[in-house]
């Protein structure tokens, strides 16, 4: 199967020329589905939702979105504390917590946004225990098929450097979806590209872990990286490709 993973699109803050390219980029490469990995928007407002259902109307296969933090509002804090995934799911679709089965692939999405974390750091995340339950219960469904995890927050380091925006209770996430049998988890947040075999991390798994952060697709708040997104071929390897804009098209 071909999935691309895109993430930290952020509509409302778009580096030029990069959310046609994009298009553009995915009509040519043809994948089978599309993965969005959260900040579909830089602060909730319902004009940068309506960009990106436009974004979301041209893709030319079907998609799977999580939330991001950049989702839940920055600014009504009213609504961030009744209601923080209001606009997400008028907008872009209720189910926060989305999964995918197909012939040979089976996803499940989890929401790690919160509308508020412990000493107001609103831009980390969480993965609660039942969220957990929930994935390794899916998991279980399908035995037989590559198992994708995909979360907006990183539940393990990119090797580019250490970062404070871990997901928490990361530990403990990791080592039960090692355990469940997921083969590739995905993230964003970092807005920095990787990919790496974590298995190492996890003592007790027996086969490769790969974790895949994306950068960011379209914003223009590099982190000295291009814009850019994964292809994934899930039927060898699997294999990862990383496919860059520079400043006109992606390659």
């Amino acid at each position: 199967m071909r999935l691309a993973f895109i993430t930290d699109v952020h509509f409302g803050r778009l580096t030029p020329g990069a959310a046609g390219a994009l298009l553009a980029d995915l009509r040519e490469q043809k994948p089978d589905l599309i993965l969005i990995g959260g900040d579909v928007t830089q602060r909730g407002f319902a004009k940068q939702y309506r960009e990106c259902q436009q974004f979301l109307a041209a893709l030319p296969a079907p998609w799977l979105s999580v939330i991001g933090n950049h989702d839940v509002p920055a600014w009504n804090l009213l609504e961030r504390f009744i209601a923080p995934y209001h606009a997400y799911q008028k907008f872009i679709t209720r189910d926060l917590n989305p999964v995918w089965v197909g012939d040979r692939v089976a996803i499940q999405g989890l929401n790690s946004a919160r509308r508020m974390m412990r000493d107001w750091a609103w831009e980390q995340g969480k993965i609660s225990d039942w969220q957990i339950d929930l994935a390794v219960k899916f998991f279980a469904q399908h035995p037989d098929k590559t198992k994708i995890l995909m979360t907006h927050h990183p539940v393990a380091h990119p090797p580019q450097k250490e970062t404070k925006m871990l997901v928490h209770n990361h530990e403990h996430a990791l080592n039960m979806f090692a355990a469940a049998g997921v083969d590739i988890i995905l993230t964003g947040h970092l807005h920095l590209a990787s990919v790496r075999d974590i298995q190492a991390d996890v003592p007790s798994r027996r086969k490769p872990l790969w974790m895949v952060m994306g950068g960011t697709a379209t914003c223009d708040r590099l982190r000295g990286e291009p814009n850019s997104y994964w292809m994934i071929e899930t039927n060898v390897g699997p294999s990862f490709a990383l496919r860059t804009f520079n400043g006109e098209q992606f390659i």
